[in-house]
């Protein structure tokens, strides 16, 4: 028979506790798929409302998950110095901004 200190009983215990709740939660999901929007607020795409980036201000880019104080400017400089983006596509050019920050800061923006 084996025999665990307190310690290791805690550990037993809260490992217990994690994969229990975890599985629950799990099978929650996926009978209920609509409580995802009520559990995952800081991955949910709704929380944040597209933004036109031809008439956003700084603040309001910087607001966007991804887009920094730098990116902003340069989104800005970018606007000032060749007119409104015909599309997202043209952020590519932009220096400093990346593929994978695009990626993940396009889905907050649109152009009208």
């Amino acid at each position: 028979m084996m025999y665990l200190t307190k310690q290791e009983k805690t550990v037993v215990f809260f490992l217990f506790h994690v994969l229990f709740w975890g599985a629950c939660l799990h099978y929650t999901f996926i009978r209920f798929p609509q409580i995802r929007n009520y559990v995952n607020l800081t991955e949910s795409d709704q929380l944040y409302r597209k933004i036109n980036v031809n008439q956003a201000s700084v603040q309001e880019l910087m607001d966007i998950p991804y887009i920094g104080a730098f990116t902003a400017e340069q989104i800005m400089r970018y606007r000032r110095d060749n007119g409104s983006l015909q599309s997202l596509e043209e952020l590519k050019t932009i220096r400093g901004i990346k593929q994978k920050n695009f990626e993940r800061f396009s889905k907050y923006l649109t152009v009208k």
